[in-house]
């Protein structure tokens, strides 16, 4: 359980930046839009860490779930839910902020050649 845990968090780092590319990219681009506001960078932060802390909640509940039912007398298959699966979960996540990341650095890049 501790390693998956640990594959978990490792995962979850990727995700944070991730999530933090994302948000200076988004800055960089309101920046030359004179857009910027504040209020939604803040947002986005605070978006971007109640993500990973329920990512990383439902993870380890998930890894839970044997143990608990385990000590009432229901044993269930450990592979039930695999590592894999969570990395997987995960990886959903990670790539919608990777897919956005690119799509920023698409419009910096157009903007900078015009």
């Amino acid at each position: 359980m501790i390693n998956n845990l640990l594959t978990t968090m490792y995962m979850l780092i990727l995700l944070a930046i991730v999530m933090g590319i994302n948000t200076i990219l988004g800055v960089m681009i309101a920046n030359t839009k004179a857009e910027f506001d504040k209020k939604k960078l803040l947002k986005g932060i605070g978006k971007a860490l109640i993500i990973l802390i329920c990512v990383l909640l439902f993870c380890t509940c998930i890894e839970l779930v044997p143990m608990v039912l385990s000590r009432v007398g229901i044993q269930i298959p450990e592979e039930l839910v695999t590592v894999i699966q969570i990395i997987l979960f995960i990886l959903t996540a990670f790539t919608k902020y990777a897919t956005d990341c690119f799509d920023k650095f698409k419009m910096i890049i157009n903007k900078e050649g015009e």
